[in-house]
């Protein structure tokens, strides 16, 4: 499988979302939240990725999903 560089810019702002997502639930005390939140992305990027559970069709389903959603976000 080759890797275009939307892959990494995919990767790196899901890293960004994901250290905001997590330091706004800390900075608001939600400290079990964010154990909650960490651990839950843990475990879907760990299916997504490592396990090699997921068949070709649920990766291509969410990668076309992906592109709504981001041209959404872009108008918002």
């Amino acid at each position: 499988m080759v890797f275009s560089s939307s892959y990494g810019d995919a990767l790196f702002l899901l890293v960004q979302t994901s250290i905001i997502a997590l330091l706004c639930l800390l900075f608001s005390g939600q400290f079990a939240s964010a154990l909650l939140y960490l651990t839950a992305e843990a475990a879907v990027l760990w299916f997504l990725f490592l396990s090699g559970l997921p068949s070709y069709d649920l990766i291509w389903s969410l990668q076309a999903v992906n592109m709504p959603i981001v041209a959404i976000s872009k108008v918002l």
